[in-house]
């Protein structure tokens, strides 16, 4: 979970709030309130995100959004399609949205060659 807080009140007002699963991050929510949208801030925190996902091993990210939020804005940091449930909600649709993380191994899983 990466929370963003008023800097004046300290009150939340949006953040990130993801699982790993297996050895895939599943980003649950992404919320920011109009006012803080196209300032960067959603990049910042996939990018936090994912880069704590790789930190724990994990190969890939995947999320759901629907068609009236902003499948664009995920689409444009390199997600891809997966899946369409055409009509849910009536007159939109849920998306499946994902993503390859590259995750470095350690030394210590590949050995030197002799």
């Amino acid at each position: 979970m990466i929370l963003v807080s008023d800097p004046e009140t300290n009150e939340v007002v949006g953040g990130l709030y993801g699982a790993t699963v297996y050895d895939q991050l599943k980003i649950e929510i992404l919320y920011l309130p109009e006012q803080l949208r196209g300032s960067g801030l959603g990049r910042r925190l996939l990018e936090q995100a994912e880069a704590e996902a790789i930190q724990r091993g994990c190969s890939g990210v995947f999320l759901e959004t629907f068609t009236f939020q902003s499948p664009g804005f995920y689409e444009h940091l390199g997600y891809r399609r997966y899946g369409c449930l055409e009509g849910f909600p009536p007159g939109h649709s849920l998306i499946g949205l994902r993503k390859e993380l590259v995750v470095e191994r350690a030394r210590h899983d590949h050995p030197p060659e002799h």
